[in-house]
């Protein structure tokens, strides 16, 4: 009886590590305000692909993208070669208006690709609520823009 236990605690602490390690892998840069998000953007590293994730608490259509999407081990593998921005809207501030007209954003969720140079790719915007494998398609295609460009 203390044999099945013990591998089966063994088995659960190993979980928890692996799911420590993966969570790790992601590093979201982040950001309440226009002033932030261009802090944000000017501490990135050059030529980085970037990734604005447009989200907010109080936003429904957010929450399966922040509770499914991006906690998948897939996904979170995908992302990890980008620098990744959440853009928080989610306590007004007189800016957001001005910032969602500049990168006309109708609000969250909204994910922008950007490009090595920080200028949006806008065929790749996802807009409202998405799955996993439309993010995934669209990381694919930022990569395969990316790779085919000068």
């Amino acid at each position: 009886m203390v044999v099945p236990y013990l591998i089966y605690n063994q088995y659960q602490h190993s979980q928890r590590f692996w799911q420590q390690e993966n969570d790790a892998v992601l590093e979201w840069h982040r950001a309440t305000t226009a002033t932030e998000l261009q802090q944000v953007l000017a501490q990135a590293p050059k030529n980085q692909r970037m990734i604005i994730d447009v989200y907010a608490d109080w936003c429904v259509a957010c929450r399966p993208i922040e509770q499914q999407v991006l906690t998948s081990s897939t996904v979170k593998q995908a992302l990890a070669e980008f620098y990744l921005i959440k853009l928080d809207l989610s306590h007004y501030d007189a800016s957001h208006q001005a910032l969602l007209n500049q990168w006309e954003i109708l609000g969250p969720p909204t994910f922008l690709f950007l490009d090595a140079r920080q200028q949006e790719i806008r065929s790749l915007r996802l807009t409202g609520a998405f799955n996993e494998s439309t993010l995934l398609n669209q990381l694919q295609q930022l990569q395969t823009t990316q790779e085919s460009s000068p």
